[in-house]
């Protein structure tokens, strides 16, 4: 039974990842007609050479990933394989100017400079699959359609997560609306999902996750489960650029695994916490098969340094930065993460402020709530949420320089711990009563958090 779970794990791996190779080869490969895209976009004011907006609707936030990405669609190359697997990428050189993303593109399509003058090598470190709905998009519509087109996606599969959530049982129902709640809310949507490099990602792992919600049948076989999971896994590392999904899909996918067993009441040999570690173990399986075939793919048709420069990068990436202003290195990143908030706030220190202290206060309140029943099974559920919450500071703990690096967005992590905790304290919890004679177990009463009923 489980030999046969995870040979369709494995199987379903390779198939999604020659999807993902056949979407890649498709990609319209027009760098003339994406360069009059670009053109017009520097001409409207679409694009411009400030490379991170603050409180920017109409561009988004990350302008520096939405002119790589564009510079990856436009720049000519020798074959659709190279720049399906390995794609181009220039710097304008010190000596020109900054190594600034927009400003290059700005050069390249605009001024008319040549790339033989810049620093130039292989992309080949991601899948870039953002460049998919990018590329196909430019072809009828403008860039500025296309960031619109993008942020109403990211909504629409919050709108869909919810709905799916409210058809649901207790457990999904209540996670699931904590889920999507804290995406619209505190995720920074109005400013990251114009992105080009954010938006997909985004959308595809909140559609993913509403799937389980719609049929939470699907945690009660290993035999579904683990596909499921594996090609979610494999889905986010698709859409990913080290944008900070990885962790966020992980931690969301195993706290509405416990609940959509929880939800199921099946008879089963396996707990149902073990069953949302397995699922985040197959996760995690399908991310890094995805990762190593990518490079694997790259090194032999596009870019045959691509392993070596992966690992070099990751190596970097996983240092541990030197110590600043007392703090020792391995803090300062989450010290960063943390006077990065305002970014989920609308740029309103404040208000950053004031969350900060709402999540600790809520974490703390799910922790107590989980210890007082930890007796009892949905006690120790409560903690396990509890500890989901701290995924993205294991993250933080594997790739602390590139947390350091790359704070201002990489703080979206921590809608994370925020849907944790209101996942936490929604959890429904029974007090038991014992009988006053035999003490055997007489009746069960909600807690307040009850007060929703179950329904289908």
């Amino acid at each position: 039974m489980i030999g046969r779970a995870i040979a369709r794990m494995l199987g379903s791996i390779l198939i999604v990842n020659a999807i993902f190779l056949g979407l890649m080869l498709i990609t319209p490969y027009d760098p003339v007609g994406v360069g009059d895209r670009i053109r017009a976009a520097f001409a409207t004011g679409d694009l411009g050479l400030e490379e991170y907006r603050r409180r920017d609707i109409r561009h988004g936030w990350h302008q520096y990933n939405d002119c790589a990405v564009l510079q990856l669609l436009s720049a000519p190359d020798s074959s659709r394989v190279s720049r399906a697997l390995a794609p181009r990428w220039s710097f304008l050189r010190a000596d020109v100017g900054e190594n600034l993303s927009c400003g290059t593109l700005k050069a390249l399509t605009v001024d008319g400079a040549s790339r033989d003058s810049m620093t130039n090598y292989r992309y080949s470190r991601y899948w870039h699959g953002y460049m998919v709905p990018v590329g196909f998009g430019l072809q009828v519509m403008n860039l500025a359609h296309v960031r619109r087109l993008l942020l109403i996606s990211v909504c629409i599969s919050i709108v869909v997560l919810t709905a799916a959530a409210l058809r649901a049982r207790s457990h999904s129902r209540r996670t699931g609306l904590a889920i999507a709640g804290a995406a619209a809310f505190f995720w920074g949507v109005p400013y990251f999902d114009p992105g080009l490099s954010h938006a997909p990602g985004d959308a595809a792992l909140l559609l993913a996750l509403a799937i389980l919600v719609f049929r939470p049948a699907l945690s009660a076989d290993l035999g579904a489960l683990l596909p499921y999971s594996a090609v979610f896994g494999a889905v986010v590392v698709f859409f990913e650029a080290f944008t900070g999904q990885l962790p966020i899909a992980s931690a969301w996918l195993a706290a509405l695994v416990l609940a959509a067993v929880r939800d199921e009441s099946r008879p089963s040999a396996i707990d149902a916490r073990v069953v949302a570690l397995v699922a985040l173990g197959a996760f995690g399986v399908g991310g890094v098969i995805t990762v190593v075939i990518k490079q694997i793919l790259a090194a032999l048709f596009a870019e045959p340094a691509a392993g070596s420069a992966f690992m070099n990068r990751l190596g970097g990436y996983m240092a541990v930065p030197a110590p600043r202003d007392g703090i020792p290195g391995l803090l300062v990143p989450y010290v960063q993460l943390v006077s990065r908030m305002f970014a989920l706030t609308e740029w309103h220190r404040a208000a950053a402020r004031v969350l900060v202290w709402a999540l600790v206060i809520g974490w703390f309140l799910g922790v107590a709530r989980g210890w007082r029943h930890r007796h009892d099974v949905a006690g120790r559920d409560v903690i396990f949420l509890c500890a989901i919450g701290l995924l993205p500071a294991l993250w933080v703990l594997v790739v602390p320089t590139h947390t350091l690096i790359h704070a201002s967005f990489m703080v979206r992590m921590t809608v994370v711990p925020i849907s944790m905790a209101a996942a936490a304290l929604l959890w429904p919890v029974r007090t038991r009563t014992a009988a006053p004679t035999t003490g055997e177990i007489a009746r069960e009463t909600p807690e307040p958090f009850d007060g929703v009923t179950a329904h289908r």
